[in-house]
């Protein structure tokens, strides 16, 4: 295994993306030392077990900037990972399939944006580990779902949304094999149908917007605020009822639910206000102990729904553990509106 590095200025090993992925052998780790913006689109990726990242700062990510292209990577390979990377633009999605096994990915601290779809095909992950999207901001502005699953795929502490459309969020294919959790998922367009759709299990996750909420038979631990129906069955696709621990037809009372857009601030309006009724109202879950910022799940006595741990007052500045004077510039916003945005005191 070797690390390469991306600078764009000159002094790392290479200053494009898509050279260090074209000089890269399996399992290496590409390694993005700055948060410029590269101007990539179609990076082709043939090499298994690699993994592309930024880890130098907690202040920014690298922009990967597909404008201009359909998508940003092409991945023939199985489980390449992505790591702490701003991926925007493609007209089309973010990830288009190369191969049979592009299925098998991670995804985690990203912020997807500015594209109307996540994925060209259907996942089809069949064995062996689940595919994984955890700790991501996904912003879908196009009109078609979001992104379509076939199997093996678990989604934590993400943030995923759209602005247009009248289609599901997510798109489940299987019965046992996706599972999502402490996730918050907003529908902003015209959907009349599901907004997770044909999902294996749903657990600790807010599901709010247009259209209906959840489809499936394994749901628990949910707070819905939808439009429509609350659950539809996925054997028979018939009115489903809720599960234990499910909230429904409730407000989560987010800290500004108004605000939508494709700035690393915006996840932050959908934390929780103090009087929240998803404020722990969660269960333990798959060993998660973190929220999509880091911070420590349970606060309370128990975890909270979504993918925000609400953080009592006086806590505002170890949310993401920086320091306080770089929290606001963490977020995007001004120091003084640090507890406005976290809605802690």
């Amino acid at each position: 295994m070797a690390v390469l590095t991306v600078l764009a200025a000159g002094g790392g090993d290479y200053t494009t993306i898509a050279t260090a992925v074209g000089a890269a052998n399996a399992s290496d780790i590409i390694n993005i030392l700055d948060e410029s913006t590269y101007s990539e689109n179609r990076i082709d990726i043939f090499d298994d077990n690699l993994t592309i990242q930024h880890t130098a700062s907690t202040l920014g990510r690298p922009v990967i900037d597909a404008t201009g292209g359909t998508h940003a990577f092409q991945p023939y390979a199985e489980f390449v990972t992505y790591i702490g990377l701003e991926i925007k633009g493609g007209t089309s999605y973010t990830f288009k399939k190369g191969g049979a096994d592009y299925g098998k990915f991670h995804v985690s601290g990203c912020f997807i944006h500015s594209t109307p779809r996540f994925n060209s095909h259907t996942f089809a992950n069949t064995s062996g580990t689940p595919s994984t999207i955890k700790q991501s901001v996904l912003y879908f502005d196009g009109t078609a779902t979001g992104m379509y699953v076939g199997s093996g795929l678990e989604i934590s502490n993400c943030l995923i949304t759209a602005s247009a459309g009248t289609d599901p969020l997510v798109a489940g294919y299987s019965a046992t094999t996706t599972t999502a959790s402490f996730s918050t998922f907003i529908h902003r367009g015209s959907n009349t149908g599901l907004i997770v759709s044909a999902w294996s299990k749903v657990i600790n996750c807010i599901v709010t917007g247009s259209g209906m909420g959840i489809g499936s038979d394994d749901h628990t631990y949910n707070l819905l605020s939808v439009s429509g129906e609350d659950f539809r069955n996925y054997a028979d696709n018939a009115q489903g009822s809720a599960g234990t621990g499910d909230v429904i037809d409730t407000n989560p009372l987010f800290v500004d639910g108004t605000v939508i857009g494709p700035a690393v601030s915006v996840a932050a309006n959908y934390n929780l206000q103090e009087s929240s009724p998803a404020i722990d109202e969660g269960t333990a879950f798959d060993s998660i102990v973190v929220d999509i910022t880091g911070t420590a799940r349970p606060q309370g006595d128990d975890p909270d729904i979504g993918c925000f741990e609400y953080i009592s007052a006086g806590y505002a500045n170890t949310i993401i553990g920086v320091a306080a004077g770089s929290l606001g510039k963490v977020l995007g916003v001004a120091t003084a509106d640090v507890s406005t945005v976290l809605g802690v005191d």
